[in-house]
C-alpha cells in the first residue's frame, strides 16, 4: 500500500512536470506568433510610410509566402497550374529571385514543360553569374569559377540529354560548364561520350 501511494505521488509529480513543460511551450509558441505578427505589422507600417526597409520586408515575406503556398499547392493538392501561377506572382515581385526561379524550374520540369524548365535554369545561370561578377567587383579580387553556374550548366546538360533528347545542346551546355571549371573532368568525359553516341 505504501508503494502504491508513493507511486501515485511520483506519477502526480511527473504529470505536473509535463503540464509545466506544455504550458511553457504554449507560452513560447504564443510569443513567437506575436513576434512574427509584430514583424509583419512593422513591414506594413513601413510600406504605408514609404520606408524602403518596410517595402523590402513585405516583399520578402510575400515572396516566401507565395513560394511556400506554391509548394503546398503542388505537393499536397496536386494543382500544378495554381502552383505555377503562385510562382509567377513571386517572380513578378523579384524576377531575379533564386528560390522563385528554382521553383519555376521544378514545377515546369514535373509538368513536362522542359523548354520552360530550361529557360528558368538559363535565367538562374545569368543571375548567378551577375551576382558572382558583382561580388568580385566589390572585393576587388580576380574572378574565379562561379560554382553555382557550373552546377546549373550540368543540370541544363542533363535536361537537354535526358528530357529534351537534344544531345548536341547537351554538349554545348557541358562546354559552358567546362569554360567555368576547365580542370573539372566531368564535362570532358560527358562531351566525349555524347559525341561518340551521336557519331561526331
Amino acid at each position: 500500500m505504501v508503494d502504491g501511494a508513493a507511486g501515485g505521488r511520483e506519477l502526480l509529480g511527473l504529470a505536473r512536470q509535463v503540464g509545466a513543460l506544455l504550458a511553457e511551450r504554449l507560452l513560447r509558441a504564443r510569443e513567437l506568433r506575436r513576434t512574427r505578427a509584430k514583424r509583419v505589422a512593422l513591414g506594413v507600417e513601413g510600406l504605408a510610410s514609404g520606408s524602403e526597409r518596410g517595402l523590402v520586408a513585405v516583399e520578402r515575406c510575400g515572396k516566401r509566402l507565395l513560394l511556400r503556398a506554391a509548394e503546398l499547392t503542388e505537393g499536397r493538392l496536386g494543382d500544378r497550374e495554381r502552383a505555377s501561377e503562385l510562382v509567377r506572382r513571386a517572380l513578378a515581385i523579384d524576377p531575379e529571385d533564386r528560390d522563385a526561379l528554382r521553383a519555376r524550374f521544378r514545377i515546369d520540369e514535373r509538368a513536362g514543360r522542359y523548354d520552360d524548365a530550361r529557360a528558368a535554369l538559363l535565367r538562374l545561370i545569368a543571375r548567378e553569374q551577375r551576382a558572382h561578377a558583382e561580388r568580385a567587383a566589390e572585393t576587388g579580387e580576380l574572378q574565379g569559377a562561379c560554382d553555382p553556374a557550373f552546377a546549373l550548366w550540368i543540370e541544363v546538360a542533363l535536361l537537354d540529354e535526358r528530357r529534351l533528347k537534344r544531345p548536341r545542346a547537351a554538349v554545348d551546355a557541358y562546354r559552358e560548364a567546362a569554360r567555368i571549371k576547365p580542370a573539372h573532368p566531368l564535362p570532358r568525359v560527358e562531351i566525349a561520350r555524347l559525341l561518340r553516341e551521336i557519331g561526331d
